[in-house]
């Protein structure tokens, strides 16, 4: 029995070391530390952030996409649903008051405070990752909110957990979407 144990050792110890080597040069592979490593270009652009080490370019599913001000409560709410190539199905909300340009942060209560949520993946996968902004600090800078058909654009960076509590880092995070009519 041991020798057959120690056969066995023999062998797995073979295909774990066959399957970590390789026949490729020494050089080490250099971490990309750019603040972005996927190209954007055209329609895409308007709508992209980095999730952790992912960088999202949204090509989005325009009849979902908009920012809507709604007149009852006060308040902007601009959602953005798509996809990314490389990683797949991405969507994000802000909610604000008001409707005009400003500074927002979900650490901020009242006027200047937000409401943020990301979901990854696809809905209904095991995989998905739903996150949000209620116990951390991320930022939303708009710098353009035009009237009804006319664009509402800004940026947002910051930190969210996941429903598990871990915190990921949101960067580079830009969007431009069209203002809808106004709801009550």
């Amino acid at each position: 029995m041991k020798k057959f144990s120690l056969i066995l050792f023999i062998a797995v110890a073979a295909i774990i070391g066959t399957t970590t080597t390789s026949c490729s040069d020494d050089t080490p592979v250099q971490p990309n530390n750019s603040s972005s490593d996927t190209t954007i270009t055209g329609a895409e652009a308007k709508n992209k952030l980095r999730v952790g080490l992912k960088d999202y370019a949204i090509v989005e599913e325009a009849a979902r996409t908009n920012s809507t001000y709604i007149s009852g409560k006060d308040e902007t709410a601009i959602i953005v649903f798509g996809s990314d190539d490389t990683n797949g199905d991405i969507d994000f909300q802000i909610t604000f008051k008001g409707k005009s340009t400003g500074t927002y942060s979900s650490s901020e209560i009242g006027d200047n405070g937000l409401v943020f949520g990301l979901g990854t993946g696809t809905v209904g996968d095991v995989r998905r990752q739903e996150h949000e902004a209620s116990s951390t600090t991320l930022t939303v800078i708009v710098t353009e909110y035009g009237g009804v058909g006319e664009q509402v654009k800004g940026t947002l960076s910051g930190q969210v957990k996941n429903v598990n509590g871990q915190t990921v880092n949101i960067t580079n995070g830009e969007f431009e979407v069209t203002r809808k009519e106004d709801t009550m």
